[in-house]
């Protein structure tokens, strides 16, 4: 499942299954084993979890969920109270990613698995979509669409983190992150310049934290940045060549004209890095952001105004600030859009500054207690790049991006990192 939601991405989690998106299924399954987690005592989890605290938090998290809902007349029989509060279900795939990628037998395979999916998505991406998938996909899920650049990112950090967690830092991973990370940043610059810097961040971690390799050696960091800058051109005149080029995540896709309009009417008097004040908020000289900085700025005057800050919305329905006909563009040009495109806000929207709170202390814990563990900051290259991409984008409120990302959290956290495999390996 995990291969396919890498290589299918929504249309995969959008899969008619009697009667059901596959998503629907995967949320549901969730919820069940959240609130088992709720009910069951702390110690059936002493001999599997050695900190509790962040286990704890999880169960806060979900308390916080039913106290929301019953405070803002959420019904539990309302679809919609489970859909838009997936981001706290989903969490709960850290224990299944923790379980079944933990498996030392099966760990070979998953590197035959696993390793081809960047080069087979990134020819996906460069207008080789495979007609026959196309129509599968148009016929059996409830909606086709080509991989996002943000979910294009997720799966090629996640499995060079794959990699270099079972073969350790050598030259033949870190060849591996080069090679991969060098054709896909132009892709992403293309795309989606959050899903590029995101990329670009990850890829500086991983170096710093293969910085042993290079201790006594700095001639192989030159060579391996040589390669890098090789690998990036090819990739750029490829894709620059390309008649058929699928372009993953339009600029910008939920912008209307009239948005691009009242943009170009603000007169910045000031402006430090592109940022200025303007409208009682923080605006930006580019649209995109501008138009998120405008939804998470009305989100958080319209919860003030309507004492929300401490409790949030609920579950009940989409963001009113959302649906503000004052401000054209917000449902995007489908109608359908009702993100406001940043994990955390959202969080914030839903079940205000408790559940914020509560989310922050999570994995602040889980990074704490991973440090205590192994006296490394490892689990940051996987944490820091996804939540910068999860800033500037809706994928956390999906299906396939938080399966991924919770799954190879849950194996990074559980999985003690082997110092030996992290020491330096010459091949």
């Amino acid at each position: 499942m995990l291969a396919m939601f890498m290589i299918s991405a929504r249309p995969f989690a959008g899969l008619n299954i009697f009667g059901f998106k596959l998503g629907e299924l995967i949320i549901g399954f969730c919820c069940i084993v959240s609130l088992l987690f709720l009910i069951t005592p702390k110690k059936h989890f002493t001999n599997f979890f050695p900190d509790l605290i962040y286990l704890n938090l999880f169960k806060s998290f979900i308390a916080c969920f039913i106290l929301i809902a019953v405070l803002s007349g959420s019904s539990i029989s309302n679809p919609y109270t489970f859909r838009s509060s997936s981001f706290i279900w989903t969490i709960s795939i850290i224990f299944f990613g923790s379980y079944f990628l933990n498996n030392k037998h099966l760990e070979k395979y998953y590197l035959l698995v696993f390793l081809p999916i960047p080069f087979v998505n990134y020819l996906f991406a460069t207008g080789y979509y495979p007609n026959f998938i196309m129509d599968f996909y148009i016929k059996y899920s409830d909606k086709f669409q080509f991989i996002k650049a943000s979910d294009l990112f997720l799966t090629l950090i996640v499995i060079n983190i794959l990699y270099f967690k079972i073969k350790g830092i050598n030259l033949r991973t870190l060849i591996y992150l080069v090679a991969t990370t060098g054709i896909y940043l132009p892709l992403m610059l293309f795309n989606s310049r959050g899903a590029f810097i995101s990329l670009f961040l990850y890829l500086f971690l991983q170096i710093y934290f293969s910085r042993s390799f290079f201790k006594n050696n700095m001639k192989k960091l030159f060579y391996l940045i040589v390669l890098l800058i090789i690998f990036s051109l090819i990739s750029t005149l490829y894709i620059g060549n390309s008649f058929e080029l699928v372009q993953v995540e339009p600029e910008p896709e939920v912008i209307s004209e009239a948005v691009e309009g009242i943009a170009k009417n603000k007169i910045p008097k000031r402006e430090v890095l592109g940022f200025y004040i303007c409208e009682n908020r923080l605006c930006s000289k580019d649209n995109t952001l501008d138009w998120r900085l405008d939804i998470w700025g009305d989100l958080v005057n319209d919860m003030s105004s309507k004492n929300l800050i401490f409790k949030g919305y609920g579950f009940n329905e989409i963001f009113p600030v959302m649906l503000d006909p004052s401000a054209p563009g917000r449902l995007g040009r489908d109608g359908l859009n009702e993100n406001v495109h940043n994990y955390f806000v959202n969080i914030f929207g839903r079940l205000g500054f408790i559940g914020l709170a509560i989310s922050v202390a999570f994995y602040y814990r889980l990074i704490k207690s991973y440090y205590q563990k192994n006296k490394s900051l490892y689990v940051l290259v996987l944490l820091l790049p996804v939540f910068f991409n999860s800033f500037f984008d809706a994928n956390m409120e999906g299906v396939q991006y938080p399966f991924i990302f919770f799954s190879f959290l849950g194996y990074i956290y559980f999985n003690n990192l082997n110092k030996g495999k992290l020491k330096s390996k010459i091949l």
